[in-house]
């Protein structure tokens, strides 16, 4: 139900603040991934109608509800996240994520791959490519990566390495990069922006009994 309040309020907002005359959201990551409703659960369809024409309001106006799947113990603030303070996107302490398989998580990037990478942010990697995170946020999440290679070096905000590697591997700000067999290392804690709502954490809420 939690969900379900979240991801109308988000797109009531949204609606209110197009992002194209053409259309309200994508259903991608970029807003929110949507499938089509063919293979969607009746405990969703279920939730969905107990909670009808309910939505989330702040100072009269449909809140902000973004949400992420799990924020490995603390979620970000806006202003980290995206340069923006929201009121109410601060972090918190989340203690009920932890049954997330993306609770920790460790991606290998190939040397191939770690070139591939450079070049999409605008360097010309060869085989003495380095990779490092050089700032943290407030909230111990990745800030900026620089990557250098034959003489150039360009840093950027961490989340640029994160596309550029790709959502699925890095998955979240949380980490840290290290050389590993011709490669990197790269661990981390948590998976998406972790702004807002953790889903992980609010079930595991859930199954201590909390209400929506």
């Amino acid at each position: 139900k939690a969900q379900a309040v979240a991801t109308r309020t988000y797109a009531v907002f949204a609606s209110r603040k197009p992002k194209d005359p053409a259309f309200d959201m994508v259903g991608t990551v970029e807003d929110q991934v949507f499938e089509g409703i063919d293979n969607v659960a009746e405990v969703f369809r279920d939730a969905a109608g107990e909670t009808s024409g309910l939505v989330l309001l702040y100072r009269g106006e449909p809140a902000r509800t973004v949400f992420h799947s799990t924020c490995g113990g603390r979620t970000e603030t806006a202003a980290n996240a995206w340069g923006k303070d929201v009121p109410y996107l601060r972090s918190l302490v989340c203690e009920d994520c932890s049954g997330s398989p993306a609770y920790r998580w460790e991606y290998r990037m190939s040397g191939a791959e770690g070139r591939k990478v450079a070049r999409a942010m605008g360097v010309p990697a060869g085989e003495d490519l380095r990779i490092s995170v050089t700032e943290l946020n407030s909230t111990g999440r990745a800030a900026r990566v620089k990557v250098m290679s034959g003489g150039v070096a360009r840093e950027t905000h961490a989340a640029e390495f994160r596309k550029a590697a790709g959502y699925s591997r890095v998955r979240s700000l949380w980490m840290t990069i290290e050389p590993a067999g011709g490669g990197w290392l790269v661990t981390g804690r948590g998976y998406g922006h972790g702004v807002g709502m953790c889903q992980f954490g609010a079930n595991g809420m859930a199954r201590r009994g909390a209400g929506f």
